[in-house]
C-alpha cells in the first residue's frame, strides 16, 4: 500500500504475484469494484515496486488497515544528514524533554544510517506540537516529520542491523 505525505493510505497499492499468470488472471478485475469502491488495475514492475519503497512510500506491513491517524506519541523523521546523532536531534527538538533512549535512529543492512529515526514523546499532545517543525531544518537539511507508531518504528529499527 502506498502512503502519501503524512503517511497515510493514498489508496494506492502494489501487488506482487506468484506467476507471470496469475497477474495476467488479476488484471480481468480490471474496473470492478472491491467492496463498493471502484478500482482501476495497471501493469507494474519490480522496478517500480522497489522505486516506491526506497522512497519511503510503502505502508508498513504491520498497517493492516489500521488508522494511521490514531493519535500516537511516535513521529517519523526523515531526510537527517546520514552524521546525525540523538544528541542532534534532541537538540532539534529543544522544546521538548526527550532521552536519548526515546531516539531509535534507523540503520540499513550495511549498518549506514538511512536518514530516518523514530522519536518518543512524553506525550501524544507533545508528539502533535513538535509536527510544527515539520520541514524545519538540520543542518542543510529540511526534515519531514509524519505521525508514527511503535509498530512502525520497531519494524523499521529491526530492519537494519
Amino acid at each position: 500500500m502506498i502512503a502519501n505525505l503524512e503517511g497515510r493510505p493514498t489508496g494506492e497499492a502494489f501487488v506482487e504475484f506468484a506467476s507471470p499468470e496469475d497477474s495476467r488472471a488479476a488484471m480481468a478485475k480490471d474496473r470492478m469494484t472491491l467492496g463498493y469502491r471502484y478500482i482501476e488495475l495497471f501493469p507494474s514492475s519490480h522496478e517500480e515496486l522497489e522505486e516506491s519503497a526506497s522512497r519511503g512510500r510503502l505502508l508498513p506491513k504491520s498497517y493492516e488497515g489500521k488508522e494511521l491517524t490514531e493519535p500516537t506519541s511516535v513521529l517519523r523523521m526523515r531526510g537527517l544528514p546520514f552524521s546525525a546523532g540523538k544528541d542532534d536531534i534532541i537538540d532539534f527538538f529543544k522544546n521538548f524533554t526527550l532521552s536519548e533512549d526515546s531516539i531509535h535512529i534507523t540503520y540499513n543492512y550495511e549498518g549506514r544510517p538511512t536518514g530516518e529515526a523514530f522519536v518518543e514523546f512524553a506525550s501524544m499532545d507533545d508528539a502533535k506540537a513538535a509536527l510544527a517543525k515539520d520541514r524545519m531544518t538540520l543542518g542543510s537539511r529540511y526534515i519531514e516529520l509524519f505521525p508514527s507508531s511503535v509498530d512502525e518504528m520497531n519494524e523499521a529499527v529491526s530492519r537494519g542491523r
